[in-house]
């Protein structure tokens, strides 16, 4: 099985033309390998076939970066799921630092479990939803100070969440673990979301059949000069397009795929002409 990942992986990567280095590939192998165990315990994505695996979902996530710059900055990813977007482009991408939003602890642990594994610094796993993020960020009465992002550890410990033990199994871990420790405070969830809200570069948001109604929450994350990268149908992307809250580009058709694109979107301001 791991020649058959390595092999897969190749392909996706030199099929994009990304200059990635032999590191990074194995940290995707590591995060592909994870994906196939864990997925037999808990449902972390109905994809199952490898084959499926590396375009729906790491070539598909590898695709943005066709589209964006790889430079520093923040990358918040909503919904993280399995890692994707998210961890395939902090992989790729080692200068930015990322913060991953997934509500649900189980596949908050997971993402975990691939940071440690793949030794990634700079990287921060939160169990919120969006809404619940940029409502502490509202109610917080603490002022952050904007130079100082929490970052994580390589293991990717979250706030209030211990992670695996090294040495364990990760599907045996499951069995015994108390999800219910992964929730952090009302008062640490309000500064951690006070310190991301307006500093995002980059915000990406996969697996979602109707943005719309999100798009007010995602532009309180990004910066005067941040993207926000979705990933939808192309039927959603036309109306998403239309709206006029942000300046789109055209929707990017992603390879290997009928009908998905991603859409490129920057915050409109009052002085700039509106789509």
């Amino acid at each position: 099985m791991a020649k058959e990942i390595e092999e897969l992986l190749q392909g996706v990567v030199s099929g994009l033309g990304l200059p990635l280095t032999q590191a990074q590939c194995n940290q995707l192998a590591t995060h592909f390998s994870l994906l196939l165990r864990w997925n037999q315990k808990i449902n972390l994505t109905a994809v199952r076939r490898p084959q499926q695996i590396a375009t729906r979902h790491f070539e598909e996530s590898l695709f943005l970066l066709k589209l964006v710059s790889c430079a520093p900055g923040l990358l918040i990813d909503v919904g993280s799921g399995a890692g994707f977007p998210g961890l395939a482009v902090k992989i790729a991408c080692p200068s930015l630092s990322a913060v991953l939003l997934e509500p649900n602890h189980k596949k908050a642990t997971f993402l975990k479990e691939v940071i440690r594994s793949c030794g990634l610094e700079n990287v921060e796993v939160r169990t919120q939803r969006l809404e619940d993020a940029i409502r502490a960020a509202t109610v917080s009465e603490r002022t952050p100070n904007r130079e100082s992002l929490p970052r994580a550890s390589p293991r990717g410990e979250g706030a209030g969440t211990e992670p695996p033990p090294p040495n364990s199994e990760p599907l045996a871990f499951l069995s015994g673990y108390d999800f219910s420790r992964a929730a952090p405070t009302a008062k640490r969830t309000a500064a951690l979301a006070a310190e991301v809200a307006g500093r995002a570069t980059l915000v990406t948001l996969r697996a979602v059949h109707s943005p719309r109604k999100m798009l007010a929450a995602l532009a309180q994350l990004l910066a005067p000069q941040g993207q926000l990268a979705l990933f939808l149908g192309s039927d959603d992307a036309r109306a998403t397009a239309a709206l006029h809250s942000f300046h789109w580009s055209s929707p990017a058709p992603i390879p290997h795929s009928h009908r998905r694109v991603i859409l490129l979107g920057c915050l409109a301001t009052e002085s700039e002409p509106r789509q």
